[in-house]
């Protein structure tokens, strides 16, 4: 919790997380590796089920290499410059506790009923960056602070986007006829393009922050990938308002879709949902981040306080909050015990373990989700991260 960039710096960062308010880690772990889930585990997530639910996911990695000048960038002193490149993929849904339903166990147990399917919400988004920005430093005998802003241009390589209003599904008591209605819309990227070498559309994004930090409190507030991509003229687009209707479907639950299930609905669907596709450009803003951070140290007993609140736009988040208490047992060791609320999830707590190395290395790793894989059956969360820094004083 520096808020002076160092003379020199290179840094390397990773950041994996899995999370859902109503999925556990027990359910999520076999399901992802295609190991077999038990009814009583399909159980035991059913009675974590809410009217609305949320799962996502976000993987990113980035590189970043920055200087100050002996004399300044531009000859203005202490003004840096650094360049970034990264990668990002973000994936959220919600979903209702009767679309739950119908996920774990098929339409087989609901028969005569209507099960209510919407809200239904799905987002998945894949982009590249690389970018340049500028940073300052500012100090006096009371208070060190800093800005960074930075401009990327961004790659965007995958989007798709599901949302379905007033669905509703109904499964006859004999089960001879199933009738889905609802009002759908469908976006994707260009399904003909290859995934890094021929980029989809382009955009752009920025990247800002001011830190500050006195003897006994610090605070950093961030605002990252607030920015706009346009996808190109492959994209597919679908509207639609309709109603099926099935004659002998069983609907199996989502771990046992086989061929069987499609080429009973190949023929009414491909009729209804293939002359209604469109082609054509759009536009769409970047899931921008908002985070901010306060902490404060206990003087003399090498321990801090923090809190924060991080909030990641349009991919079905809630605001998250977090506290943390950072412990320093050893001059080059940091220690940071924390809970959180909120994101994708419920309440998480996290473990991260800080390394002050020869040379002027650093290393952080950790978890925000050690909860989940100690109890799996009752909290969900998979994940970590990683930071490796180095730095140079001139």
């Amino acid at each position: 919790m520096d808020s002076i960039f160092p003379h020199r710096f290179l840094a390397w960062s990773g950041h994996a997380s899995l999370n859902s308010s109503c999925l556990n880690t027990e359910f999520m772990s076999p399901y992802l590796q295609g190991g077999f889930i038990s009814d009583d585990k399909k159980l035991r997530t059913l009675d974590r089920f809410q009217s609305n639910n949320r799962f996502g996911a976000d993987l990113s990695w980035q590189i970043l290499y920055g200087l100050i000048p002996n004399k300044g960038f531009l000859r203005k002193k202490n003004l840096g410059w650094y360049f970034h490149l990264g990668s990002n993929t973000i994936v959220g849904a919600q979903f209702t506790d009767d679309f739950g339903k119908l996920a774990l166990f098929g339409n087989v147990p609901w028969l005569g009923d209507t099960l209510r399917l919407s809200p239904l919400g799905y987002r998945s988004l894949t982009w590249q960056e690389l970018g340049f920005g500028l940073f300052r430093n500012y100090t006096s005998s009371f208070l060190k602070w800093n800005w960074f802003l930075s401009a990327q241009y961004v790659s965007p390589n995958e989007f798709s986007f599901i949302n379905l209003n007033k669905g509703e599904l109904y499964t006859a008591l004999d089960g001879a006829n199933v009738n889905l209605s609802g009002d759908f819309v469908y976006r994707s990227s260009d399904p003909h393009r290859s995934f890094y070498l021929n980029p989809r559309g382009a955009g752009f994004s920025l990247h800002g922050g001011l830190g500050l930090q006195a003897r006994h409190w610090g605070a950093q507030v961030e605002v990252r990938d607030w920015g706009w991509v346009g996808w190109n003229i492959g994209s597919r687009i679908l509207s639609l308002d309709t109603a099926f209707h099935f004659e002998g479907v069983y609907i199996p639950h989502i771990l046992k879709v086989d061929t069987l299930f499609f080429s009973n609905l190949v023929d009414s669907l491909s009729r209804t949902l293939i002359p209604q596709f469109r082609y054509s450009r759009f536009g769409m803003k970047l899931p921008a981040l908002f985070s901010l951070k306060i902490w404060a140290y206990v003087p003399g007993n090498h321990l801090a306080l923090t809190a924060q609140i991080r909030y990641r736009a349009s991919f079905f988040q809630i605001p998250e909050f977090s506290l943390g208490l950072i412990v320093q047992p050893h001059p080059v060791v940091a220690i940071n015990f924390s809970g959180r609320y909120g994101g994708w999830g419920r309440w998480n707590g996290g473990l991260e373990v800080g390394f002050k190395l020869n040379h002027g290395w650093r290393l952080g790793m950790g978890t925000a989700s050690l909860d989940a894989m100690i109890i799996p059956h009752i909290n969900a969360g998979l994940g970590g991260y990683f930071c490796l820094i180095k730095s140079w004083k001139k």
